[in-house]
């Protein structure tokens, strides 16, 4: 039995050393990987600054962009002052058209009013010098559209415009 004691003693400290080795090998393995904890924190930071640089990047293009939209600006900016002093400078063109002209003077008033399909009623020929009713009938938003334009000196003054469906109830 002594025997088998001694067995037991020697076995439990063998287990016992070995316990000790392999607890003081793991904290040799913790003092290592210390280093490596980190290098997890500076992948965040490597993230942050990525996303920094990404944001710079797209900064400095917005910049860029925002720089080329002013220059654009001011070069439309001052076309179109050019075009004003042109236009408020230039004489009334339509004052001396002739009749003709005229009823296509009455056409564009249309078309800049969303009209489409304009077809004008009244001659030319009818016309007195550059004044008098042009009736017309146009499409607005699929609609009839009856009435007509009053011109005076060449230039439309009025327009007296009804749906077609409000003329016959």
């Amino acid at each position: 039995m002594q025997a088998l004691l001694i067995f037991v003693l020697v076995l439990v400290l063998l287990l016992v050393v070995a316990a000790a080795l392999l607890l003081r090998r793991v904290q040799g393995l913790e003092s290592r990987l210390a280093p490596l904890a980190r290098l997890d924190d500076l992948d965040k930071q490597l993230q942050l600054l990525g996303g920094l640089i990404e944001r710079r990047e797209f900064s400095v293009a917005l910049q860029a962009k925002l720089t080329e939209f002013g220059e654009t600006q001011a070069r439309l900016t001052a076309a179109l002052a050019e075009l004003q002093a042109a236009v408020t400078a230039a004489p009334v063109a339509h004052a001396t058209l002739p009749s003709g002209d005229l009823l296509g003077l009455v056409r564009e008033h249309l078309v800049e009013q969303r009209f489409e399909a304009v077809h004008l009623l009244t001659d030319a020929g009818q016309l007195e010098g550059r004044s008098g009713h042009v009736a017309f009938e146009a499409r607005r938003d699929g609609v009839l559209h009856k009435g007509h334009a009053v011109l005076l000196d060449g230039a439309v003054v009025e327009d007296h415009v009804r749906s077609a469906w409000s003329t016959f109830p």
